[in-house]
């Protein structure tokens, strides 16, 4: 009899535990219950004429096609364009650390637009046989510099904030150029070969997004509302390029 007793009391003291465990089950982690921030995705489509790509004669004799509007034939999504808050928002999340790197590489800058957060370390490398340099134009002195860069001996440059994107070209290549959009925030993408775009934990609010194309001059400006825990679609199509909206 007491053992059966015994037994009985046991499983009773397991199902209060299971009861007490289920609710702790059914709530969120802490990690999701913290993040109280949004998201804004989407993309960007170039519907116009996309012109031929130039012909380049580099200097050994080579060739290599350039086009200002890297367009995806089957999507329409425009490459390369850099989309970011106007104004940013107060924010706790973390300055990115992460290395990003422009690869001097079959006579280009390989990609040709980067988007960076002040602090952020940008590496150029030159993974070709020949000799390049960079050459950084801006009318922040602190983001200008000229430098060679040898095959296989890379240069680290950390970018400051600015308004407008820093032009960057090689001084012994006159064809090779690029762009590095340098933000004090977190909040900006750079789109995709299918033009696609993703701006994550952003804080919920009400704001304005800019979509920049440099090489074709083309700049559209949007609101936006971010809602907590939600992902906001924004998707922009232009027939032409160099409009300014």
């Amino acid at each position: 009899m007491g053992m059966a007793r015994n037994g009985i009391l046991q499983w009773r003291t397991r199902l209060m535990r299971i009861w007490i465990l289920i609710p702790a089950l059914l709530l969120p982690s802490p990690a999701l219950a913290q993040d109280k921030s949004g998201a804004i995705e989407g993309s960007v489509r170039y519907l116009g004429v996309v012109p031929p790509a130039q012909k380049i004669m580099t200097t050994d004799g080579g060739t290599i096609f350039h086009n200002d509007l890297v367009v995806e034939a089957k999507s329409k999504g425009l490459r390369f364009v850099a989309v970011y808050l106007e104004k940013a928002p107060e924010h706790k999340t973390p300055a990115r650390k992460t290395r990003v790197t422009f690869d001097q590489r079959d006579m280009l800058f390989l990609p040709r637009v980067l988007a960076i957060q002040e602090g952020q370390t940008v590496r150029f490398e030159n993974n070709d046989l020949c000799n390049h340099g960079v050459r950084a134009n801006s009318a922040v002195m602190a983001n200008t510099f000229n430098v060679n860069t040898p095959p296989g001996q890379p240069f680290d440059f950390e970018f400051k904030t600015q308004k407008h994107p820093v032009v960057l070209d090689c001084p012994i290549h006159g064809w090779m150029k690029a762009y590095v959009f340098a933000f004090d925030h977190p909040f900006f993408a750079i789109s995709d070969e299918k033009g696609a775009y993703c701006i994550p934990h952003v804080p919920p609010g009400k704001y304005n997004i800019v979509f920049q194309h440099v090489d074709s001059a083309t700049r559209e400006i949007r609101p936006v509302a971010v809602e907590a825990g939600k992902t906001t679609a924004l998707n922009v199509e232009w027939e032409k390029a160099g409009a300014r909206k």
